[in-house]
């Protein structure tokens, strides 16, 4: 297709929607979204949400420019983050049509200003959207504006714009839903192309809504073919559904394969276990106002805080105006489309409350001494794979709230019909009424003054941006605040240690896990003999911290409790043998990593299980292969000593160095770790640099819950502990 076809085409999309009303409606939703979020529109320096999450949108921002404009890499892959493993994003929230928009943004107003002006367009657009959608099924500009405002000021959408950037997206769905819905009754490639175009916005705005759209479609498409069969099954609205599916197909296969590739290559889908009844919606949620109210916070945060999962998710208040303007609708329109809205918004509040009834708080329930639950759907619908996706089923009221407001324009419509011609002292009853009741949704979901957070960026990262050197920057602490660790990147652009993402394999999280002292700073713990590797973190970790070109510890006191600082500060002055910088007005304290002599370290790498505590000090299990990572600043001689034993039968043992073949040894049967185990001692060669060990039995692992040894599904070989260089 030639640019010049695609602008014929886009011309058509907008003299086919684009009326004087539609001008207005955007007009004044843009209005209205500057006023109803204030004070995002006018803070230059602080962005809209509670932090946390808003920072890895910014990051994710940041990255795409900086991957896609300056380096020229993908950027779902990246090693600026979770130095020096990397990560890979594509399994995570990148949001990437709303980061490729931010691009020329970020040129041309700032990284702050461009994510200020994507949350705001996502709830002009919202209601754009809502009311083009609700004008084509009502024929009523003034219902489908009203019910554009219950859309994109819903309650949902202000939680989710707390900092989900991906979540609040939802301006893409409407116009999926009308196209769709256009395609099936008026067919046309035209409208086909343009669902399988706004399906895909949907889809690279927030992957989850994918899920939700495709659940949609098929509900849709079943209900019509039941209630109108002809309009289904006939060969162009086939034909059509089929360039959808293809458009879509075709344009989301650049990801797609990403995500294949990516799931091949690592054998895990990042999907973590859980979440479906702690993120599930609460029943009486429903019923009462949002947090946000500056009119209701006081009086319904007692009833909150019994509610499970957190503000963002337990959030989902559709509003006594809307519900009574649907019940309306389905009382004076019975209607095949009006019950397909019914329907619909009762099958997507089933599945918002998740897989067990929460009222109140409470799930379980009492009956004459005996506790029980009460199961829905979603308790089976959990292991499906597609739904196994959505683990947090309360971000289905998005659904929801746009069948309930399709079904308020309906009941508006009726109302408006109602009172046409109808006047209060010379004044259309219609538009007082409009008014009135506009004026009233406004205020059921107000949330003025909306949180804002902090965008500024603490001075020793300026400082550190003006040293032109390649190096990375360990934060601590590791796991806390790690989204603004990022954000604070977008200033002085050096790797981290520390990352953040929705979706993270194990391979990036090892380096933190298993290497000396990192591992100390991030755990805060004993540095001396905590695992299996028997090495004092505290005079090997300058040598690793010069290995891996770490130039700076930078520590968060205000993310630190007293006794953790008490731990941190001796390790790292004992380490570094420095003086650290301190900025009291960010409440930091920085130290930088001198050059000094190398010496050798050793570091756990792939094929251990997690660590154990048994009587005689710390193991892990190997599975049926597994390696060390030795670092040696020369050539060397040296004895590699540990303790091991095998699990329920006797295995032999093969000791490779560098891929060498170095020896082997019969390791005889040990009842538990508890018993003492066999002592190797073995003199191996290290080059200067990087060496690595690997461990290899011939026999296969064991299952211990397989031969009635304990319950546990591990596969195990061989059991290590204390190993050292001698």
């Amino acid at each position: 297709m030639t640019p010049q076809k695609i602008w014929e085409n886009l011309k058509t999309l907008l003299r086919d929607n684009i009326s004087k009303a539609s001008i207005l409606a955007l007009g004044a939703y843009t209005l209205l979204s500057v006023v109803f979020t204030y004070p995002v529109a006018f803070s230059a320096d602080k962005i809209p949400g509670d932090g946390g999450d808003a920072y890895q949108f910014l990051w994710f921002f940041w990255w795409f420019k900086e991957a896609l404009t300056n380096l020229g890499v993908n950027p779902f892959s990246t090693s600026q983050i979770f130095y020096p493993s990397g990560t890979n994003l594509i399994f995570s929230t990148v949001t990437p049509l709303n980061s490729l928009i931010s691009i020329p943004l970020q040129s041309t107003f700032g990284l702050v200003a461009a994510y200020n002006i994507i949350w705001l367009a996502s709830f002009v657009l919202s209601g754009f959207g809502a009311f083009l959608l609700v004008r084509y099924l009502t024929k009523d500009p003034k219902a489908a504006f009203i019910a554009g405002v219950i859309f994109m000021f819903s309650p949902y959408h202000f939680a989710h714009a707390l900092g989900h950037v991906n979540l609040m997206s939802i301006q893409w769905i409407p116009l999926y839903v009308l196209f769709l819905i256009k395609t099936v009754r008026e067919g046309g490639v035209k409208n086909a192309i343009y669902a399988g175009v706004f399906l895909l916005f949907t889809a690279m705005s927030c992957y989850i809504y994918l899920v939700y759209l495709v659940i949609f479609t098929l509900i849709c498409l079943l209900y019509h073919s039941w209630v109108k069969p002809t309009e289904i099954f006939n060969r162009r609205t086939l034909q059509n559904l089929g360039i959808t599916g293809a458009t879509f197909g075709l344009l989301f296969s650049p990801i797609l394969y990403l995500f294949i590739k990516e799931y091949l290559g690592r054998g895990s889908n990042y999907m973590y276990q859980g979440g479906f009844v702690m993120y599930s919606a609460d029943l009486c949620g429903f019923f009462i106002p949002a947090q946000f109210n500056p009119f209701f916070e006081n009086i319904v945060a007692p009833i909150y805080q019994y509610f499970t999962g957190n503000m963002a998710e337990y959030t989902v208040f559709l509003g006594y105006a809307t519900m009574l303007l649907a019940l309306l609708a389905i009382i004076k329109f019975r209607t095949s489309e009006t019950k397909f809205w019914l329907y619909s918004a009762l099958i997507y509040l089933t599945l918002a409350l998740g897989p067990l009834l929460h009222i109140n708080g409470v799930v379980t329930i009492p009956v004459e001494g005996y506790t029980t639950t009460i199961l829905l759907p979603y308790t089976f619908l959990m292991n499906v794979p597609i739904f196994s996706m959505a683990r947090a089923p309360s971000r289905w009221t998005v659904l929801i709230v746009l069948s309930l407001a399709v079904l308020a324009g309906y009941g508006l419509s009726y109302l408006f019909n109602k009172f046409e011609g109808k006047y209060i002292r010379n004044c259309p009853l219609n538009y007082i009424f409009g008014i009135v009741i506009t004026v009233f949704i406004l205020f059921e979901f107000l949330a003025v003054p909306y949180p804002m957070s902090s965008a500024s960026i603490p001075t020793i990262y300026g400082e550190i941006a003006s040293d032109p050197d390649d190096y990375a920057i360990f934060e601590i602490p590791a796991n806390t605040g790690v989204a603004q660790y990022m954000y604070y990147q977008t200033t002085h652009g050096k790797a981290l240690v520390n990352g953040y993402a929705s979706r993270t394999p194990e391979s990036s999280l090892a380096f933190r896990q298993s290497t000396p002292l990192i591992r100390e700073l991030t755990l805060l713990k004993d540095d001396v003999c905590d695992d299996i590797i028997n090495q004092n973190a505290s005079e090997v970790g300058i040598a690793v911290l010069n290995h891996y070109n770490i130039r700076y510890i930078v520590i968060h006191r205000n993310y630190l409790k007293k006794e953790e600082l008490q731990f941190i500060l001796p390790l790292v002055n004992r380490t570094l043998n420095s003086t650290p910088k301190t900025y009291e007005k960010d409440n930091i304290i920085v130290y930088r990593v001198d050059e000094s002599a190398q010496k050798t370290f050793m570091i756990l790498s792939d094929g251990w299980n997690a660590l154990e505590k048994w009587n005689d000090g710390p193991g892990r299990w190997m599975r049926k292969n597994a390696s060390i990572f030795i670092y040696s600043p020369e050539d060397q001689d040296c004895t590699l000593s540990f303790e091991v034993g095998s699990f329920h039968i006797e295995r032999d043992l093969s000791l490779y160095v560098n891929n060498e073949l170095t020896g082997t040894y019969h390791i005889s049967k040990k009842g538990y770790p508890d018993n003492t185990p066999d002592e190797i001692q073995l003199n191996i060669h290290l080059n200067k640099g990087d060496n690595v060990v690997q461990f290899a039995v011939s026999q296969p692992g064991t299952i211990p819950s397989e031969v009635g040894a304990w319950n546990d599904d591990r596969e195990l070989s061989l059991a290590f502990q204390n190993i050292r260089i001698i």
